[in-house]
């Protein structure tokens, strides 16, 4: 869709929107109701006829009249005498493009008997009525959005959102001869712009023609809305009910009146943006230029060194110079042995201005200036080495000895957590195991869950003694019910019940022994567990529809296999909202998954008697984003 095609569409729909508001034009007596519809007063004092009046006289919806009273139940019976014009409401608007609309609408010559709106059935309407309700099948989320991106004040915003449930009983029609009445045409009312919307209902109505000029016929009730010009930086283009504008380079908004911000996002990798028209300027930071500030000043042009390599730096270089010279810029010259360059070793002078050092046992480098590391690489497997003058002394980890601490004590621990119920919080004062749903249709079934219990068996290093030390972690086995239900209300209640078992590598093999993930331990007083790589393809994530359990994750940090069994019910008492949203039947859903699972790392207390695990995000096959959070308790710990 063009630029023009959406202005056109989204004004299109304010136009009609706006209508709930004034329906009918109504009676000087009408009052607003909370959602922007307007709505007539009524009471039983209206059902009094007049004295010429019988209940068979009542007129049918459609007929001219002159008061409610006249027009035929069932429904509130409403005589509209001022016409249909959806947007009169908008006169008193502050804002220039809604009061601008205000006067846009339909004629109803010599009254029209109808029904107090709103309707949502040909049920709701007098006789003979059928019920205007152009948007009952327009997406919901889809017309916020629309309403949204508008940018309106929040009360013509108000009236905007409420036309998605509008009705106005009408008399239907299917062609100009079936309306009786003089100066009524077979239209849809506001068609130019309902038809705009995707999914609309395009039925037509009876209702008042565009009033023409009796001597050239041309029609009287074009506006010419681009007089005066309200585009600012474009050109403007009339319509039969608005204006849209086609914007310069450099300008959006409805009124091309806003210069677009070229510095949003930033261009400048490495320094300050000033935004121009359809244009930007970048302020460099030292050592940086380019249009983007995005290349490296190279410092080494011209050539600083005079006798070596310049390796550039940011905003800086650094000399390499050859042998017999020295300085910033190698500008220097050296004289041998003269300087006892020699700290560790005995100089011998070679050419003139160079010299060879014979370094002393544990020392090299060219002045012998530096003291070998025996701890590189560590001889000292489980301890920390200490470096000394061509030896080295290692101080072992708890449970290891030996001059290379590599005789151990004992070798690993297994830890035995119970996984425990969340409190389903859903923001960030989670804790235990919680299940979190995010991007549904309309947010609809957003939320936070509480989930559990269940059990987490760890394998990881021993101190040679009945402690945990750092190292390789291992997850043995893994298992955690999910039982809830998610409610949402959409005109009526949709029921979503999950009953499922995750478990790896299958259920209620606590004794196993292989290792299902892998990762390492870290102790001190927040002691972690960080995962191995566990990567998947790219673009897996790409959108809410897109990770599902076929995406195959491979890495030793993935837990595998993490199989999902059980049953999904979706009972659907919804209007808006159906099972199908979620790619679920009706009724039951059988569950039985298996992927491979990227896990957060775990944090434990100092004593590793409770842990906690971030939110991680597992796969699904409905159009949302699924994630689960871990936190248990130590049940066990048996080093071995």
């Amino acid at each position: 869709m063009s630029k023009n095609k959406i202005y056109l569409f989204v004004i299109s729909i304010l136009f009609a929107l706006a209508g709930c508001s004034g329906s009918g034009g109504g009676n000087s007596d009408d009052t607003e109701s909370e959602t922007g519809i307007t709505d007539t007063n009524f009471d039983s004092s209206d059902t009094v006829k007049d004295s010429d009046t019988t209940v068979t006289d009542l007129l049918t919806v459609g007929s001219p009249c002159t008061k409610d009273a006249q027009c035929a139940d069932p429904g509130k019976p409403l005589c509209i005498t001022d016409g249909l014009y959806p947007l009169a409401s908008l006169a008193s608007s502050e804002n220039e493009a809604s009061k601008g609309l205000a006067m846009l609408g339909v004629d109803l010559p010599e009254g029209y008997c109808s029904t107090v709106p709103t309707c949502a059935t040909d049920a709701d309407c007098g006789q003979g009525g059928t019920c205007f309700f152009p948007l009952k099948d327009v997406d919901e989320a889809t017309y916020a959005g629309l309403v949204s991106a508008l940018s309106l004040p929040a009360d013509d915003a108000s009236v905007l959102s409420s036309f998605l449930t509008y009705g106005q009983c009408l008399q239907s029609c299917k062609k100009d001869n079936d309306c009786k009445r003089e100066g009524y045409e077979c239209a849809t009312p506001l068609g130019d712009f309902i038809g705009l919307v995707p999914g609309s209902d395009m039925s037509t109505f009876c209702i008042g023609a565009a009033a023409t000029d009796s001597d050239t016929g041309s029609d009287t009730g074009v506006v010419d809305y681009c007089s005066p010009d309200p585009c600012d930086h474009g050109s403007c283009v009339n319509g039969a009910s608005g204006y849209t504008c086609t914007c310069d380079t450099g300008y959006n908004g409805v009124n091309c009146d806003n210069n677009i911000n070229d510095c949003n996002p930033d261009p400048c990798v490495h320094g300050a943006c000033s935004d121009g028209v359809d244009s930007f300027t970048c302020t460099c930071d030292a050592g940086w230029e380019g249009v983007d500030c995005n290349t490296n000043t190279d410092d080494c042009d011209p050539d600083p060194c005079l006798h070596g390599t310049c390796s550039d730096g940011l905003d800086s270089y650094s000399c390499s110079c050859q042998a017999g010279w020295t300085g910033s810029d190698c500008s220097i010259e050296v004289f041998g042995c003269d300087d006892s360059p020699c700290l560790h070793g005995t100089c011998t002078d070679t050419t003139p201005g160079e010299y060879s050092c014979s370094c002393e046992t544990g020392y090299d480098g060219i002045n012998c200036d530096n003291n070998i590391n025996d701890c590189n690489p560590d001889p000292c497997l489980h301890g920390t080495c200490s470096d000394g003058i061509d030896s080295y002394t290692c101080s072992c980890d708890t449970g290891w000895d030996g001059s290379d601490c590599d005789v151990p004590l004992t070798t690993e621990c297994i830890l035995t957590y119970n996984l425990v119920k969340g409190n389903g919080d859903n923001g960030d004062n989670y804790t235990g195991v919680n299940m979190r749903i995010r991007d549904t249709t309309a947010s609809a079934g957003d939320g936070t869950w509480a989930i559990g219990p269940g059990t987490l068996i760890i394998r990881v290093p021993s101190d040679g003694g009945n402690n945990a030390a750092a190292g390789t972690a291992e997850v043995l086995y893994y298992e955690n019910t999910q039982q809830f239900s998610v409610v949402t209300n959409a005109v009526g209640n949709l029921t979503v019940t999950t009953d499922v078992t995750a478990f790896s590598p299958t259920l209620d093999a606590t004794g196993n022994s292989a290792a299902q993930a892998t990762g390492t331990i870290a102790l001190g007083t927040a002691p972690t567990i960080t995962w191995d790589s566990c990567t998947f393809p790219s673009g897996y994530n790409s959108d809410k529809d897109s990770y599902t359990p076929d995406v195959v994750g491979t890495g030793p940090g993935c837990l595998a296999p993490y199989r999902s069994v059980g049953n999904v019910n979706c009972n659907d008492g919804a209007l808006f909202a159906s099972c199908s949203m979620g790619n679920l039947n009706d009724g039951d859903n059988a569950q039985d998954e298996t992927w491979e699972q990227k896990l957060e790392t775990l944090t434990f207390s100092s004593d590793l008697s409770s842990f906690s695990m971030p939110f991680m995000q597992v796969p699904n096959d409905s159009p949302s984003r699924t994630y689960v959070s871990w936190g248990g308790t130590l049940d066990s710990m048996v080093c071995q």
